[in-house]
């Protein structure tokens, strides 16, 4: 999760940009980084659910206010 709410903030941070991001470049960045669990990658997103607008339209997700107070967590950890 952490890793949808870095790349949601990445892409807010852009022109134009919004607090949204793509399954597959999350997918990506999980297995460049050899954290991805083929198994639980979309369980996960469906479990926690409340933290996205729209989870179905895949190329664009939209943080909720959770989902935005979930990021503010995520560049806590970061920081630490």
């Amino acid at each position: 999760m952490q890793v949808a709410m870095l790349t949601a903030l990445e892409n807010a941070l852009k022109p134009d940009g919004k607090f949204e991001f793509s399954i597959e470049d999350v997918r990506k960045y999980c297995v460049n980084q050899g954290v991805y669990d083929s198994t639980n990658f979309m369980t996960n997103f469906k479990k926690n659910a409340r933290l996205f607008r729209n989870l179905k339209e895949k190329d664009h997700i939209e943080l909720s206010p959770e989902g935005k107070t979930e990021l503010a967590e995520a560049v806590s950890a970061v920081l630490e």
